[in-house]
């Protein structure tokens, strides 16, 4: 299937996602998902050009950085020559400069396919929280819910891409799970809307917040719970990541009858019919509302 259809089935299936009808918040979060999904694909796509990425997007060192050092570490980076870069780190160079753009070397690190050499990065003291200030010549910026955009940090593109590992590295050098992007959007919601549930998990369990995870508490509270219901895989990660969720609070079998209940046509019912399943919805609607509002409440009397 050509990538443009694929591209518009999956902005349908993100409209569907949402429940709780066509509101300024809903319109929101839809642009921001469908955002994401769009960003996906690109990189997708990108993925079947034998290029390297940094040859894709004309990531040249010296165009980013200034210190013949750090420019030659971004170099043995690229040639993925673990033995210069050993070298370099002994002599003291500084994993934590700062390029153009706020370029560090650890995202320079970040699409090469040796894990070791993210890795020795990260173990020589490289900050992990460091804020992109631009999308670094790649075009992703445009579209809302990128995970590459400016005022994202390294862990919004681990969380939903790559490899589950180098997130796990990330989170063990210090990054912040609960960093709050641009868009309002954290890295649980970016793993949770790609499928990355390994990922997912890995954020929870490091602390990041399932409940309230859209700046400042706006929309919906728990907003990954209906995401994960309309996807209901098998996949054990998927199994696991509810299981933990149930484990904090999250009620399923609610939000499952709400998708139910969002896809009934109430166009085709009689009046009071309509009206009949329409107050249903709504009963569940409150019911969720006040089942989170509660756990939201408990947490702040901890």
């Amino acid at each position: 299937m050509e990538i443009k259809y694929v591209a518009a089935l999956l902005c349908v299936i993100a409209v569907l996602v949402l429940t709780g009808g066509c509101n300024e918040q809903n319109r929101k979060e839809a642009a921001a998902l469908v955002g994401a999904i769009r960003a996906g694909i690109e990189m997708a796509r990108q993925s079947t050009d034998e290029r390297t990425w940094h040859e894709r997007y004309n990531w040249v060192a010296e165009n980013y950085f200034d210190d013949p050092q750090i420019i030659e570490f971004a170099r043995a980076i690229e040639r993925e020559d673990i033995a210069t870069i050993d070298r370099l780190i002994a002599e003291g160079v500084d994993v934590n400069a700062v390029g153009r753009d706020s370029m560090t070397l650890l995202f320079w690190a970040f699409y090469v396919d040796n894990l070791d050499v993210f890795a020795r990065i990260l173990e020589a003291g490289a900050d992990p929280n460091v804020q992109f200030e631009s999308d670094f010549g790649t075009g992703f910026d445009r579209w809302t819910g990128s995970p590459l955009a400016t005022g994202n940090t390294i862990v919004h593109m681990a969380a939903s891409e790559g490899p589950a590992e180098r997130l796990r590295l990330l989170i063990d050098a210090g990054a912040d799970p609960n960093h709050v992007g641009r868009d309002g959007r954290v890295p649980l919601i970016r793993a949770v809307d790609v499928g990355a549930y390994d990922q997912a998990i890995i954020l929870i369990e490091a602390g990041a917040d399932w409940l309230v995870a859209i700046a400042g508490g706006r929309g919906t509270l728990a907003p990954i719970v209906p995401t994960l219901a309309h996807q209901d895989s098998h996949s054990p990660s998927y199994l696991r990541l509810v299981e933990i969720l149930e484990e904090k609070g999250a009620d399923f079998d609610l939000q499952r009858e709400l998708v139910r209940f969002s896809k009934i046509d109430t166009g085709r019912m009689d009046r009071n019919e309509a009206i009949s399943v329409r107050e249903e919805h709504t009963r569940l609607l409150l019911q969720r509302h006040e089942l989170y509002e509660r756990l939201l409440q408990e947490r702040m009397q901890e």
